[in-house]
């Protein structure tokens, strides 16, 4: 009896598990994190306190090393699934427009470098207000004259 033929090379291990978890570690990323620090003053005190520190947006390669699975992976299920595809888009996004706005407002990262960033990677534009004034001189006296259309020749 013939077996059917294999496809060849392993099987994938995308499923809709994989899917719940891409949404989960993008919606739990954290942007940033406490990093203990030691302060040693002139007089010679030293102090021990928290410092927040900025995450960097997370990249696919984050999300693999999550998933357990290598980069290449992720590239093939992106162009396998479109649902996955759209989550790592969709919701990258917007981790990536929270981290660079927190952690700029906060003065975590460099505020020209989080605006520079942000128009090139997800769609911000710089947007312009003018304001004008026209001036408009009419003359003093106008004429309006109506005019009845001829009826037509039959």
């Amino acid at each position: 009896m013939l077996k059917p033929k294999h496809a060849g090379g392993r099987p994938t291990d995308y499923s809709e598990r994989m899917l719940e978890k891409t949404i989960q570690f993008f919606e739990h990323y954290e942007r940033s994190y406490d990093s203990p620090i030691t302060l040693t003053h002139k007089d010679g005190t030293v102090e021990e306190r928290m410092e927040e520190r900025p995450n960097p947006p997370p990249y696919r390669k984050d999300l693999a090393d999550h998933l357990g699975v290598s980069l290449v992976t992720i590239w093939a299920w992106e162009k396998k699934h479109p649902e996955f595809l759209n989550a790592i888009k969709e919701l990258g996004r917007d981790v990536q427009e929270r981290c660079l706005v927190q952690n700029g407002t906060l003065g975590l990262y460099n505020a020209p470098f989080s605006i520079f960033t942000a128009k090139n990677t997800i769609g911000w534009k710089d947007k312009t207000e003018t304001e004008s004034t026209v001036k408009c001189i009419l003359p003093e006296k106008i004429r309006i004259e109506l005019v009845r259309p001829k009826p037509e020749k039959r």
